[in-house]
Order: C-alpha cells, then structure tokens, then sequence
C-alpha cells in the first residue's frame, strides 16, 4: 500500500504506511534484519517528498546504523549498495521528490 499511495504522489499517506511496515518489521523481525534497511530507505525518502524533515531524519539515520551495523564500511559503502534503490523511479517526478544522486547527496552525504 505504501509503494501504491508513492506512486499515486500521495506521500503522506504512503509514509503512515511505511511506519507500520517499520512496525511490524521491528516487532517481527530480528533484530538488525537486512530487509529494515530497504524499509528505512524507502521511509526517508517518502518522507522527504512530504516534507516530513524530522521522519527524514531519522529514517535515515536508522537505515545507516542498521547497515553500518550489519555490514560497516560507514556512509561510502552504504551509498554503493543502496544507489540503485534509490535511483528507482517509485514516486511521480517533481521540484520537490528527490532521487539518485540528490537523493543520496542530502540524505547521505559522503
């Protein structure tokens, strides 16, 4: 539901959505699982198209904690394995809804 309210340009809606998938993942999953880091990569840039800086904030903070965690190499070895994800083209194009390069400029700054 979360990729279906992203697609449509609806974000905040897409972004209660990829609060509970955050939810049910904490709760379900083990602790650290690889698939959170996807499901926080996808929470902050939802939330950056709906401008929601703090959600932004933190997902991306936890998605390079939970990477950094699993795999190390720090923010430059996060930015190789996530590019593509975030070059995916979930969201309908606009001045606001970042992705690729800009994305990961502001989101994760090397």
């Amino acid at each position: 539901l979360a990729l279906t309210f992203d697609s449509l340009g609806q974000h905040s809606n897409a972004l209660k959505e990829w609060e509970q998938c955050l939810v049910f993942a904490r709760e379900n999953l083990p602790p650290c699982d690889e698939s959170s880091i996807a499901l926080y990569v996808q929470g902050a840039l939802c939330a950056q198209a709906a401008g929601q800086w703090g959600a932004v904030k933190e997902f991306s903070r936890l998605a390079l904690e939970t990477h950094d965690t699993l795999f190390g190499g720090g923010v430059d070895f996060f930015r190789q394995r996530y590019a593509k994800e975030v070059e995916l083209k979930l969201r309908p194009p606009s001045k606001k809804v970042l992705s690729g390069c800009a994305a990961l400029d502001l989101l994760w700054r090397a």
